[in-house]
């Protein structure tokens, strides 16, 4: 595991990429729809009556969501060019998909609450914020390429802590500003 980080880098050995535009507003779109229809579907869950109906509606929005998450994400991936042919592993970038569906899972069905108490918000934000950043590294991780792929310990635990506290903001201001 620890193959994955490096500290001081040689910059002589960095690779320099750039993006395709198309590609980066493709997935932008792509996260906005999907998070519309995610959050349409986490409004059904609250309003349909609990049991199965709430249940397929939650698993819905969570698919609907997650799915246009890791989108978004892969679409992204796609959009950076490096100038050297990348492979994709197809099991392990679907496998990259259960984290982002898990977390959207876990979002939706706080959002199902009426409330939900500090303790609930803290503890969702840091499933949600991991889940994201799971599907984030294992996506990357089904990359196969002649370079190797290394990441800043500082960086990767910050982009880690940046996706939780990012995903405790968006639950408390959901249920921050109805209160």
């Amino acid at each position: 595991m620890f193959n994955l980080f490096v500290a001081n880098p040689d910059p002589a050995s960095l690779i320099a990429g750039s993006y395709n535009p198309w590609l980066v507003a493709l997935s932008l779109i792509i996260a906005i729809g999907s998070s519309y229809i995610g959050l349409q579907i986490a409004t059904m869950t609250q309003r349909a009556p609990k049991g199965f109906h709430a249940q397929v509606a939650l698993v819905s929005g969570s698919l609907a969501l997650g799915g246009g998450i890791w989108s978004m994400h892969f679409i992204g991936m796609l959009a950076f060019s490096i100038g050297n042919h990348v492979h994709y592993d197809p099991v392990g970038t679907l496998v990259s998909m259960v984290p982002s569906v898990f977390a959207s899972w876990v979002a939706l069905k706080m959002l199902s609450h009426d409330h939900i108490s500090r303790q609930q918000l803290v503890i969702g934000g840091v499933l949600v914020g991991a889940g994201i950043g799971t599907m984030h590294y294992s996506g990357m991780a089904a990359m196969h390429m002649h370079a190797t792929l290394k990441y800043d310990p500082w960086w990767f635990a910050a982009s880690i802590l940046v996706a939780i506290l990012l995903a405790i903001l968006a639950l408390w201001i959901r249920f921050g500003l109805r209160d």
